[in-house]
C-alpha cells in the first residue's frame, strides 16, 4: 500500500492496540527481527482467510447461482444480453424479486452495463475447474470519480492519484517501451509536477463486487459513502451535477454516465449486489 519498506509496516503494527496480541501469538520478541515479524503478519492474515469466518462463495448469490444452473449470465436479458428483465413466473429460495430484477438490469448492456467489467460469467481454471463468477475482469479504468475533499481535511493537502499511470521520474529520460509521458500537477501545494503515462493516467484496477456490500467507502479515493451514491454516480454522472473528475484523461464514457436508470432500477441493482455478502 505504498509503504516503504518491511520496517515501515513492523513499525505501524507495533505501535497498534493489537500488537499484544501480536506477541502474545509469536512471542515476547515477536518485533526484534523486522523480516521475521513481515513474515509473520503474512502467517497471521492467511490463518484469518483459511478459517471458518471469511468462507468464500456462501452467499445468497451463491446458492442463487447453483438453483440457476450455474449460469446467470444471460439471466434477464436476451441472446445479445440487452434487457428483458425478470421472467414473469420467476420464483427463487434464495433472493427476492428485486434482486434477480437488480441481476437482469446487471447483465445488460441496454441498461446497468455492469457486467461489461464485472463479469458475471463463470470463471475457470486452466485445467478446467468452472467457479461461480469473480466479478471483475481484472483490468484498469477510469470512473472519472471526483477528487475527494476529506483527504484534504486530514492530510492538510489534496494529492492527485493517477493511479496506473503514475511513473518513476527516470522514466521521463529512460521511456522504455514507447509509453508516453507527460507531467502534470500533483495536486500538492509546492510539490510542482509528476510524471505519468498518458495512455494509463487515472486508471485503477476494476475490483470484484464480491462482499461489496461489507467494503464502503467506494473508489479508489473513497468518495462514495455507499452503494446507493456510486451506482447514482455510474448512472448520471455526465447528465448530472458532479465535481470534475480527479484526473481527467481516459475517463471511461462509453460504459458509464447516462444510463437513464429509474431511481428503483437503481435500488435494484445495489439489492442484487448486496446478495454477493458472504
Amino acid at each position: 500500500m505504498a509503504l516503504s519498506s518491511k520496517a515501515e509496516v513492523i513499525d505501524i503494527i507495533q505501535s497498534s492496540k493489537y500488537a499484544n496480541v501480536f506477541t502474545q501469538v509469536f512471542g515476547p520478541a515477536a518485533f526484534s527481527d523486522v523480516d521475521a515479524a513481515y513474515d509473520n503478519v503474512g502467517r497471521a492474515v492467511a490463518a484469518f482467510e483459511r478459517n471458518t469466518t471469511v468462507t468464500k462463495f456462501k452467499s445468497k448469490f451463491d446458492k442463487f447461482w447453483a438453483e440457476q444452473g450455474k449460469d446467470v449470465s444471460q439471466f434477464g436479458v436476451d441472446a445479445d444480453s440487452n434487457y428483458t428483465g425478470v421472467p414473469a413466473k420467476f420464483k427463487s429460495k434464495y433472493i427476492t424479486r428485486q434482486e434477480a430484477e437488480g441481476l437482469a438490469l446487471f447483465n445488460a448492456t441496454d441498461k446497468g452495463k455492469c457486467a461489461l467489467c464485472h463479469l458475471t460469467a463463470n470463471a475457470s481454471t486452466e485445467d478446467g475447474k468452472t467457479y461461480a463468477p469473480l466479478f471483475t475482469d481484472f483490468t484498469y479504468d477510469n470512473l472519472g470519480v471526483p477528487v475527494n475533499p476529506r483527504i484534504a481535511e486530514l492530510a492538510g493537502v489534496q494529492p492527485i492519484d493517477y493511479g496506473l499511470g503514475a511513473r518513476l521520474a527516470e522514466l521521463e529520460e529512460a521511456n522504455p517501451g514507447g509509453v508516453v509521458c507527460k507531467k502534470v500537477p500533483s495536486g500538492i501545494p509546492g510539490g510542482g509536477k509528476v510524471l505519468v503515462d498518458e495512455v494509463q493516467a487515472g486508471k485503477f484496477k476494476v475490483p470484484t463486487l464480491r462482499n461489496v456490500g461489507m467494503s464502503a467507502p467506494y473508489a479508489h479515493n473513497g468518495f462514495f459513502a455507499n452503494l446507493e451514491d456510486i451506482t447514482h454516480f455510474y448512472n448520471i454522472r455526465d447528465v448530472g451535477t458532479w465535481p470534475a473528475p480527479e484526473v481527467a484523461m481516459n475517463v471511461n464514457s462509453e460504459e458509464l454516465g447516462d444510463l437513464g436508470l429509474s431511481a428503483e432500477e437503481e435500488a435494484a441493482i445495489v439489492a442484487f449486489m448486496r446478495t454477493l455478502t458472504d
